[in-house]
């Protein structure tokens, strides 16, 4: 693990559920639920790895042992991120992916697809779901050929739980 991750990692032989808490301060908890722990809650492993790295910031703590769970480690010209944890939520990924530069295309825990030139959404509740495009396109439905209306590089859709939607993405520039 250390080899691929550049974070030197440690083990403890006990049995325990692949949990963390996010330290609340950390910029990779900003927009997650903190007063709970994240991971999988129904799964226990045996043994527990955990980062063992003076050199890397301590973002979360493993609910057993309070070890490093989450951290983070600037690398030469890179970011190395380890996790103990299983089953991430949305939302801490989402941050994850932010730390990196990516392109974020959904701030809701909506299931999203895309290949650049389509975009599907499905939705995991009723509501209101924003798609950041990365780019001004053209928007229209992959189905039925309708366009989708865009407001600068944002398309507002209106959907219900457990609906899907296919959109064709044409970039206009």
């Amino acid at each position: 693990m250390h080899t691929l991750t550049g974070i030197k990692i440690a083990m403890a032989d006990i049995e325990s559920k692949p949990q963390i808490t996010l330290d609340a301060k950390d910029p990779l908890a900003q927009g997650v639920k903190t007063d709970e722990p994240v991971g999988a809650e129904r799964l226990t492993v045996s043994p527990i790895f955990y980062a063992d790295d003076p050199d890397a910031r301590v973002a979360g703590r493993l609910v057993d042992g309070n070890r490093p769970g989450l951290v983070v480690k600037k690398m030469d010209g890179w970011t190395s991120i380890y996790s103990g944890a299983m089953q991430l939520p949305p939302a801490l990924m989402r941050a994850i992916a932010r730390s990196g530069g990516v392109h974020i295309w959904i701030e809701t825990d909506d299931a999203l697809y895309t290949d650049g030139q389509f975009a599907g959404v499905h939705a995991a509740t009723d509501g209101e779901k924003r798609l950041n495009l990365p780019t001004a396109c053209k928007v229209g439905d992959a189905i039925s050929g309708r366009p989708v209306a865009v407001n600068g590089q944002t398309v507002t859709l209106n959907m219900k739980r457990a609906e899907t939607i296919l959109l064709r993405l044409e970039p206009t520039q």
